[in-house]
């Protein structure tokens, strides 16, 4: 879900990417000290506040399990291949969530244009 927000808000989601454009310094990397951080600054990802960046927790496996949902949500693809019943429940499940959240996503902004 972290990954979907930052995503739709278009903030950088890769920390190289950030250190490159020098944003680390201003954005209250978790990887810099403490004291460099800006209490003023706090993100707001999907309703919830983080102190510090949040694009460290989001990994590789966050963003393939969104591209298998929206698979799964839009053209009724499944995670692996095989048939309804041979889907490994942890995958089938962790896309089954995702589409959920997609769809709301989708009906939201339907009703917010």
């Amino acid at each position: 879900m972290i990954y979907y927000s930052l995503s739709r808000q278009g903030i950088v989601t890769s920390c190289r990417e950030c250190r490159e454009k020098g944003l680390d310094r201003v954005g209250n990397c978790p990887f810099r000290p403490m004291e460099e951080h800006n209490p003023n600054i706090v993100y707001n990802v999907a309703g919830e506040p983080f102190p510090v960046c949040p694009v460290p927790l989001i990994d590789e496996e966050a963003k393939n399990d969104l591209v298998m949902a929206n698979l799964l949500w839009q053209f009724g693809i499944l995670p692996t291949s095989g048939g309804f019943l041979e889907q490994p429940y942890e995958d089938f499940k962790v896309a089954q969530i995702l589409a959920a959240f997609l769809a709301e996503e989708e009906a939201r902004r339907g009703k917010e244009r």
